[in-house]
């Protein structure tokens, strides 16, 4: 039965967790199979929602609208996740979009005869259209329902893992009774069967998990099957800072007065300025400084452990890997200090107004250009990112200044100075071993080796024919 103690402990975390992850959302699984994406899916599942339950919906012929921080805030997905989510709808004709009002906004609108065609052709039944308001036939379609938390990309950063998490969460409050320590067992195919997470993704969203040190595994049984826990404690202390991070962040926002609408909104707003770009060419052009933003794994955040990753090495980016912005302009530090990693995006002016502020905390001058990075690659700076790394620094000053994705920089760097070591390492290898193959005391014991295996396969009949004989 387990340790009651535990299970207590288990059950009370997991009571003030789900009070901070809210409400959550209805990811319709199925939609995965349709559109091979699980961002899409999940932009669609909330289009799909706000069509049935939207304000004056029907009246406006089943348009709302939605800024581009509003979708921020309901789903987790990031400016240019939302942009390959609109773009991958469209071309499905799924998901409809048109400018209206005064000033333009952007509207939306889910194309059902669209979607029901495509579902038709899924499930070999036929339908016409969708009738919104016959739950029945809504729950025939759409297939079942799994709850996806925004809330946790707050913590993860990324959706996969968010998805993952939120799905591991409801196992667990499945399987209290029967498992009070609270392991669950699932396979791959079992994931991505309940999920839609592929393998890799899957892969990602553990190693992210267990960086943070939130996901415990372990494989025991034969065959071996991985085991899973989920450290509540941790979360839960974990999603609170992260909570509290972004409300202060949302707070300085509305002193300054630059803030977007992030409250979700349920009916078409009259005179309201949509802050999402809407290019007039259907096809988006590639930028050609764009930073993924999926290109790091996350640690827990501690001031020790960022002091030892901020070196100031530079290295030179392994081949085919994505590169992010904190390692590709650097400036030597005055004095013999070594190199500072700028952020790609800054200009050579900024870059000199970047060092000058920096340098009047010259202990954590690199931790807070890690920081202003992190910060440019999700797309949380909108106005000059030499003004949000003043604030940054006055904070500094003050004892104020809490690193958050300074950390998640400063580690894949790492990683890729450590994959470009492990790779010239094995260059060298390789050429140590194409000189010793082509010496002449290798070759001479391979000649010797291949007489060897000649003589034995002349003697092998005469052995054959001897053991044939009676």
């Amino acid at each position: 039965m387990g340790d009651p103690e535990v299970a207590f402990h288990v059950v009370a975390d997991l009571a003030r967790l789900w009070s901070l992850l809210g409400r959550p959302i209805a990811f319709h699984r199925r939609l995965v199979e349709l559109t091979g994406s699980i961002k899409s899916s999940l932009m669609l599942s909330q289009a799909i929602y706000w069509t049935r339950h939207g304000k004056d919906i029907v009246h406006h012929g089943g348009w709302f609208f939605k800024t581009m921080q509003q979708w921020r805030w309901e789903t987790g997905l990031s400016r240019h996740e939302q942009s390959h989510a609109r773009t991958r709808l469209r071309e499905m004709k799924v998901l409809q979009e048109r400018m209206q009002r005064l000033p333009a906004t952007l509207h939306f609108r889910v194309n059902g005869n669209a979607l029901a065609a495509l579902l038709s052709d899924f499930l070999g039944r036929r339908y016409r259209d969708i009738d919104w308001d016959d739950d029945s036939l809504v729950a025939d379609l759409l297939g079942p329902v799994l709850p996806f938390h925004r809330t946790l990309t707050i913590l993860t950063l990324d959706v996969n893992s968010a998805l993952f998490l939120s799905r591991a969460l409801y196992c667990i409050r499945r399987i209290m009774r029967q498992s009070p320590n609270a392991w669950f067992q699932a396979s791959t195919a079992e994931w991505e069967a309940d999920a839609g997470l592929t393998r890799r993704e899957q892969d990602t969203a553990r190693n992210s998990l267990r960086c943070l040190g939130i996901l415990e595994e372990m494989h025991r049984g034969i065959p071996p099957r991985r085991w899973a826990r989920i450290d509540i404690g941790r979360l839960t202390e974990l999603l609170s800072e992260a909570i509290a991070a972004e409300k202060s962040e949302l707070a300085q926002l509305h002193k300054t007065g630059s803030q977007g609408c992030g409250i979700a909104t349920n009916s078409i707003g009259e005179n309201r300025q949509a802050r999402m770009w809407a290019s007039r060419k259907q096809g988006w052009r590639k930028p050609a400084t764009l930073i993924a933003e999926k290109d790091h794994h996350c640690l827990p955040v501690s001031a020790h452990l960022y002091k030892d990753l901020t070196t100031g090495t530079k290295t030179t980016p392994p081949p085919n890997a994505v590169v992010d912005e904190s390692n590709l302009r650097t400036v030597e530090e005055p004095g013999g200090g070594g190199e500072l990693i700028f952020p790609y995006s800054l200009l050579p002016e900024e870059r000199s107004a970047a060092h000058a502020l920096v340098m009047r905390c010259p202990s954590i001058a690199q931790p807070l250009l890690d920081e202003l990075a992190g910060r440019i690659s999700t797309n949380a700076i909108r106005a000059s990112p030499i003004g949000y790394l003043r604030g940054m620094v006055q904070r500094a000053q003050a004892g104020d200044f809490v690193l958050e994705l300074g950390v998640r920089i400063a580690m894949s760097r790492r990683q890729r100075e450590e994959a470009e070591l492990l790779r010239q390492k094995q260059a060298i290898e390789d050429l140590n071993l194409r000189a010793e193959r082509a010496s002449p005391d290798y070759q001479a014991r391979v000649e010797q080796r291949r007489t060897e295996i000649r003589k034995m396969l002349k003697a092998m009949p005469k052995i054959a024919m001897g053991c044939k004989k009676p």
